[in-house]
């Protein structure tokens, strides 16, 4: 019976990266004896010696790389204490305005206090189609989510979606009719603690199915 053998590649880059340094040095000895050509041997050598310099960079590029996180993490963690109290600092002085925090930055986004302001807040919405769902974005303003409603072109009735706390948000129903594209569209309303306030989004149409 015919004996049966696992690949003999290494699966992992450590592992590929010893295993072809070690063949292009033993092949280059025993290749010949073999029948390799001298040529054939030079072949051998030279393509193991690339294989395993590129293995061997990415490994280095992996280590790099998570070492750099790790120093970004740490860096910041120790020194955003010192910047946030200079920033404060800065806006603590009595000469400071609003247009010189917002030409440093260090101005926060505004949150929704009032109920005019409640009555008054609107979301702006995307679509976007790919081949397998309507992907759609909004701004949050500081709410919990917005709530969207969907409809068909050409229809009256709007029909609510889902309350959507995360953007973008995948629509991933399929056609109404199975290959025949259709325009969907799309409107949305702000929510908090399960309910709506205030106004409607622009509608955004797009084209799915194509």
């Amino acid at each position: 019976m015919r004996k049966k053998y696992n690949y003999f590649i290494p699966r992992g880059d450590n592992d590929r990266a010893q295993w072809f340094n070690t063949l292009g040095q033993k092949g280059s000895i025993i290749g010949p004896n073999y029948g390799l050509t001298a040529a054939e041997v030079t072949e051998l050598q030279d393509s193991c010696t690339t294989i395993s310099d590129a293995l061997s960079r990415a490994d280095m590029k992996k280590k790099e790389q998570k070492e750099a996180v790790s120093y970004k993490d740490v860096i910041q963690k120790m020194l955003l204490p010192k910047i946030l109290k200079l920033a404060a600092k800065i806006k603590l002085h009595p000469d400071y305005t609003e247009n010189v925090g917002n030409e440093l930055g260090i101005v926060g986004s505004s949150i929704i206090t009032s109920n005019t302001e409640r009555l008054m807040i609107r979301p702006s919405i995307k679509a976007v189609a790919t081949p397998t769902h309507v992907e759609i974005t909004f701004s949050k303003q500081n709410q919990t989510g917005v709530t969207i409603y969907t409809r068909l072109k050409g229809q009256n009735t709007w029909e609510k979606l889902i309350n959507a706390t995360q953007s973008p948000y995948r629509d991933e129903r399929p056609l109404t009719q199975a290959g025949v594209p259709e325009i969907r569209e799309y409107v949305s309303m702000y929510w908090d603690n399960g309910v709506e306030l205030g106004q409607y989004s622009d509608i955004a149409f797009i084209l799915f199915g194509i």
